[in-house]
């Protein structure tokens, strides 16, 4: 299921259901941009915490577009898996104001690989489910908070 905001509160209701009969989940991530260098990439040389430390470095410097995870349920009866693919595609909230307003570094090479995939930048730029960082979150709720305690005083 292709996920915007139009379908957000379906899509979610629907997730929430197939979730405890799943027997297993895969998740895949979408970027704008994979490597910020190329010695950044991983290799079949790297250990595991060096290999880490790279896909991290990537993933907190390019921006997500697309949270994609399957859920698969098992009947032991009929002896089948079935999949539940839930292709969320999410952008950085931004208010009205521009209090939230980021910067997404983009490369050239992975938006070709995204939309020769079907991917529409015009699509994750007005239909995108809208995020906030924790920090985002804990900052704009004060920032209500504080607005509201003024208004009330």
């Amino acid at each position: 299921m292709d996920v915007t905001r139009a379908n957000f509160a379906e899509a979610l209701e629907s997730f929430r259901e197939a979730l405890p009969r799943a027997a297993f989940a895969a998740v895949d991530c979408e970027f704008t941009g994979l490597w910020r260098e190329e010695w950044r990439s991983p290799n079949g040389h790297d250990t595991l915490e060096q290999r880490y430390r790279k896909v991290r470095d990537s993933a907190s410097h390019f921006g997500l577009t697309q949270f994609g995870v399957a859920l698969f349920e098992y009947d032991a009866e009929g002896g089948t898996l079935t999949s539940r693919p839930y292709n969320f595609c999410i952008r950085p909230a931004v208010d009205e104001r521009g209090r939230l307003d980021h910067r997404i570094t983009m490369q050239l090479s992975s938006l070709d690989f995204l939309a020769s995939h079907g991917f529409s930048l015009d699509k994750w730029l007005n239909e995108g489910v809208p995020y906030m960082s924790r920090a985002d979150e804990t900052a704009r709720r004060t920032h209500l908070r504080a607005k509201l305690e003024a208004f009330a005083a």
